[in-house]
């Protein structure tokens, strides 16, 4: 969450961005190995916002497993 807020802040800057998760072309393991390869540079805002966009969508999948569901019942959150 923290990586996905701090991207958006700075790619965004203030004007309303489409939280559509499904127009992204990468996925979060192939989005960070692009970058390690140089093929993705985070100078642009836009990347930033599609930086921010891949680790929204990879938090939002964490949170739909199992093990997360059993991580909540262990601190008593419902």
């Amino acid at each position: 969450m923290s990586y996905f807020t701090v991207f958006m802040l700075f790619g965004a800057k203030g004007k309303p961005i489409d939280l559509n998760i499904e127009k992204l072309d990468l996925d979060f393991r192939s989005f960070h190995d692009s970058i390690w390869a140089g093929k993705i540079s985070l100078a642009s805002d836009e990347t930033k916002i599609q930086y921010a966009l891949v680790h929204m969508e990879q938090m939002l999948c964490n949170m739909r497993t199992k093990r997360f569901e059993d991580a909540l019942k262990k601190v008593n959150v419902k």
